[in-house]
């Protein structure tokens, strides 16, 4: 999903466990409600994530807190997930998340995509996991 030349844009209101969050972790941007749980859980069943959630989470949130969020299994609130900055907003309910996502992406496809691709792939280069990490993390 980051190489798309367009911007994926994921809206939680409820929980992302496990896969749900490496899926989260690939997104451009993520906007979460009060009711999203975020965690990896893995951990508590002596497993790796394997889709690609530990490569992305350190470039996300930092090596420290990715490894406390990794390690314990424990899930992030969607308080503690905007202050890490690993998502970009949290609405009180899910209709004000989702106006406002629409919003948002009714303004980005106003321009044309070639330059949005160009800025969504300058930004990506300069923060992406390496795709033989990901496969190492599904080998896990």
């Amino acid at each position: 999903m980051s190489n798309l030349p367009q911007p994926v844009i994921a809206t939680v209101s409820s929980p992302a466990r496990g896969i749900a969050n490496e899926f989260l972790a690939a997104c451009d941007m993520r906007f979460t409600s009060m009711n999203a749980r975020i965690s990896n859980f893995e951990v508590t069943l002596g497993l790796h994530p394997g889709a690609g959630g530990v490569a992305w989470m350190p470039l996300h949130i930092g090596r420290a807190r990715a490894l406390e969020f990794m390690l314990t299994g424990n899930d992030l609130d969607p308080e503690t997930a905007e202050k890490y900055d690993y998502v970009n907003k949290v609405f009180n309910t899910p209709d004000e998340m989702h106006d406002y996502v629409d919003r948002l992406a009714e303004r980005i496809a106003l321009f044309p995509l070639a330059g949005i691709s160009s800025i969504k792939r300058s930004v990506t280069d300069t923060i992406q996991p390496k795709l033989e990490q990901i496969a190492l993390e599904g080998a896990e």
